[in-house]
């Protein structure tokens, strides 16, 4: 399970650093993706990957566990629990919250 985290974790990695320059923010529970902003932050657990991508829009995909409005973002809440979850539509979510 470990062993799939950490693959989870470096394929959400992967994908940011792929849209720019990006500095990691280790905070107790979470690391922060920033690029001009903190765009999003992830959560590393047991055999999965949480966190949370900022957009300027709400997206209706039923693969957010919550979204919720926090002027003058969308905030996009994820669990990821395989390498594969981070296909071509999270990468493109992540361009978007990269970009805001």
């Amino acid at each position: 399970k470990g062993d799939e985290a950490r693959a989870i974790f470096d394929a959400v990695i992967a994908a940011a650093r792929a849209c720019g320059t990006l500095e990691l923010t280790p905070r107790k529970t979470r690391i922060g993706l920033k690029s001009r902003i903190t765009f999003g932050a992830i959560t590393v657990r047991k055999g999965s990957v949480a966190g949370h991508l900022l957009l300027r829009r709400r997206d209706p995909a039923p693969r957010w566990l919550r979204v919720e409005e926090i002027p003058p973002y969308w905030v996009h809440k994820f669990r990821l629990e395989s390498a594969e979850d981070v296909d071509d539509w999270f990468r493109a979510m992540v361009r978007e919250s990269y970009d805001v």
